[in-house]
């Protein structure tokens, strides 16, 4: 009889464990995500990028975008809450809106972006807090710094000028950085 309880308990012992061992490997608290494609965040999570930074999608903190079954005469906006981290820098807050000019943030060499935030406001229903799911992208970007203490961040798709002065430039991550220089451009049409 005492041998059949030993093993029943060891039985339930093991269905137990393999069941949160299971469960822990399908449901990583901080999954991995890569630099420069889309992912989602639900308000109160967190994901941690391929390279170490940490993003934590803390709440919406206002949300005035007109409802899908309104008419308004504004758009209005949704304000995101963002805490950022790496390992060797301190933490730091930033916003991201769903208004486009104001849909990016820097932090460190990384430039995030809010692409969309669902789900979209109706005048019969209330959100909850935690109903909300971020949509962004981060990526990084080129760097160049002067002797006399200017840095300039060279993100994707902007032109820009480096005046013929001593400096230092250099590509932060691992995404592929094409640029196209045009010497003697400023000499042109004199």
């Amino acid at each position: 009889m005492w041998r059949r309880v030993k093993l029943f308990i060891a039985a339930i012992a093991l269905v137990s464990y393999s069941s949160v061992a299971s469960g822990c490997a399908a449901h990583p608290s901080q999954p991995s995500r890569p630099l420069g494609q889309p992912f989602d965040l639900k308000a109160g999570t967190s994901a941690v990028l391929a390279d170490g930074l940490k993003l934590t999608f803390e709440r919406v903190r206002a949300d005035s975008r007109c409802p899908l079954d309104a008419l308004c005469i504004q758009a209005g906006e949704a304000i995101v809450v963002l805490t950022l981290s790496q390992s060797s820098a301190a933490q730091d807050e930033r916003e991201v809106s769903t208004t486009p000019a104001r849909s990016e943030a820097a932090y460190l060499s990384y430039t995030i972006k809010l692409v969309a935030l669902a789900p979209y406001p109706r005048s019969t229903q209330q959100i909850r807090p935690d109903e909300y799911v971020a949509t962004l992208t981060v990526d990084r970007r080129a760097t160049a710094a002067f002797d006399d203490g200017r840095i300039y961040d060279l993100t994707a798709g902007t032109i820009f000028y480096i005046p013929p002065q001593p400096h230092d430039s250099w590509v932060v991550g691992n995404e592929p950085y094409v640029s196209l220089h045009l010497l003697g451009a400023n000499q042109y049409a004199k």
